[in-house]
């Protein structure tokens, strides 16, 4: 009982502040994730007069229903943008990755090199800032351009894309960061490789997985005839994919997008 109002609370300030949003002419996303803020802050202020509801911050249902409501939307973009349109603007979106990348990196390390006190651990924090910044999230990025109705027209579509091309770029700075703070140095050619390896092998097994398995699958569902089966599959291949996607050292939402 305590988990359903802790999510009941979420749901009806998010409801209300996504409301506001679409009045103000802007996406839902935005009064949803400004409702978060205010709750966040109203949690630390009245953490000591509202117990029950300040506990959502270390609730871990709340967590869980986070990752399920994450998963469903990479999902459905994943149904909803096609491979074809991915790879016709890979070349634009990779040149957006980039400078996706290096702008928020560069100007969030100088950023905070400049505020933070000196100490043995001061590049390694410098760097923790700057990941902070340039690391895009797929999800939130997808709900924007889906509530807006662009996720397929080319600016949705580059966007999204760059995305992806971000998290793996991601997942080597975040290699960089944690060696220099576990090891205090940086990490050799070898790690550094070995993680663009396993991203390459996740896309290439999960593209030749879907181009020669798919087909088959879906003709065989469709002899059965059984109600829901394709929504089954598709979980279970999205369940699948995310768990490969983890086991390779990358994030889940990789798998069912």
């Amino acid at each position: 009982m305590e988990h359903a109002l802790q999510i009941l609370v979420i749901v009806i300030a998010t409801r209300i502040l996504g409301r506001l949003a679409i009045r103000a002419h802007q996406p839902a996303s935005v009064g949803e994730v400004l409702a978060g803020i205010l709750l966040a802050i109203g949690f630390a202020a009245y953490a000591g007069d509202m117990p029950l509801v300040a506990a959502i911050v270390s609730s871990p249902a709340i967590d869980h229903v986070a990752q399920i409501g994450i998963f469903f939307l990479m999902l459905y973009a994943g149904v909803e943008l096609r491979p074809r349109e991915i790879a016709a603007n890979s070349k634009v979106s990779l040149r957006v990755a980039l400078g996706g990348l290096v702008v928020p990196l560069a100007a969030g390390i100088a950023f905070a090199w400049l505020l933070l006190p000196a100490s043995e651990l001061k590049l390694a924090q410098a760097l923790v800032v700057g990941t902070a910044l340039a690391i895009t999230a797929i999800p939130v990025a997808v709900k924007v351009f889906l509530e807006l109705g662009l996720l397929h027209k080319p600016v949705g579509e580059i966007v999204v894309s760059a995305a992806l091309f971000d998290d793996v770029f991601g997942l080597l700075l975040l290699a960089v960061v944690t060696n220099l703070i576990t090891l205090g140095q940086l990490p050799n050619g070898y790690s550094m490789v070995h993680l663009l390896v396993q991203a390459a092998g996740f896309f290439t097994l999960t593209g030749v997985l879907a181009y020669f398995g798919y087909p088959l699958i879906w003709r065989r569902i469709e002899a059965l005839s059984i109600p829901g089966l394709r929504l089954i599959i598709l979980l279970g291949v999205g369940v699948g994919f995310g768990t490969l996607a983890e086991h390779l050292g990358m994030h889940f939402v990789l798998g069912p997008f």
